[in-house]
Order: structure tokens, then sequence, then C-alpha cells
């Protein structure tokens, strides 16, 4: 009961019994402590929690939802960028063929007088554009493992 003309407060009693020096009985010791502000610092304490657990709900969501979105970009750019990556791969490889080809049959047909001609051309086709077409085939590679790491990372 609180004291007359007060409201009523949250209280914690703590009690003694000890016993009297002479043996006389036992004294009783009390405290009464008025704990209606740590009562509120615990309630306060236990609504900000829950407003941080929505929070991290509510971010948790929106990053699965991005993350999801960004899954779906990578799976399309590389759905994308493989269809063209594969024809330049194709025409690489014709045009590797077509240079054999004409190893083989340009150099009987070329003028015997003109050495100089016959060593740029022998040159280009020995050299030059198998050279070019090798770099050719390392860059669709190389994008090639760079897209098959995008679909793997879209899997996920």
């Amino acid at each position: 009961m609180p004291p007359l003309g007060q409201q009523p407060f949250a209280a914690e009693l703590t009690s003694a019994a000890i016993p009297h020096p002479q043996g006389e009985g036992i004294r009783l010791l009390w405290l009464l402590r008025d704990i209606t502000g740590r009562m509120r610092a615990e309630e306060a304490l236990r609504q900000t929690y829950a407003e941080l657990e929505q929070r991290v709900r509510e971010c948790t969501a929106a990053l699965t939802a991005e993350n999801n979105a960004v899954k779906r970009l990578a799976y399309t750019m590389s759905q994308d960028l493989r269809a063209p990556l594969v024809t330049v791969r194709g025409f690489a490889h014709e045009l590797r063929t077509a240079c054999d080809v004409l190893k083989a049959a340009l150099p009987p047909l070329l003028p015997p007088g003109e050495p100089s001609q016959r060593a740029a051309v022998s040159h280009a086709l020995d050299r030059d554009i198998p050279e070019a077409l090798g770099f050719i085939e390392d860059a669709v590679t190389q994008m090639d493992s760079r897209i098959q790491a995008m679909l793997d990372f879209s899997r996920r």
C-alpha cells in the first residue's frame, strides 16, 4: 500500500533476519526499494529490441529481394552474352579453316617474280592471321569463363 496521497509504485522488498548478539530473539531488517524506473527502462529496452528485430527482418527481406534481382540480372546477362560469344568462336574457327585453305592454295597462284609479295602473303598466312585468331580465341575463352562464373552466381 502506497503512502497516503501517493500513487502505487512497483517495489522490491528485501528482508533479513539477524539473531540478537545476546540471544534475545532476532531482529528483522528490511529494505523497500522503488523499482518503477528500472521496470520502465526494462520495458523500453524490450520495446527497442522488438523494433530493432522488426527493422532487421525488413532489411533482411529487402537485401534478399535485391540479391535475387542481381542473380536474375546476372543470369539474363550471361545468356545474352553467351550467344554472340558462340558466334565469335564459330567464325574464328571458320577463319582458321579458311586460312589453312589459303595457305595451301595461294602460294602456287602468286606470280613467281614477286618474292616480296610471296613473303608478305606467307607471313600473313603463317603468322599474322593465326596470331590474331589466337588472341580472339583466348579472349573468347576468358569471356566464356566470366560468363560461366555469372551463371554459377545466379544459381546460388
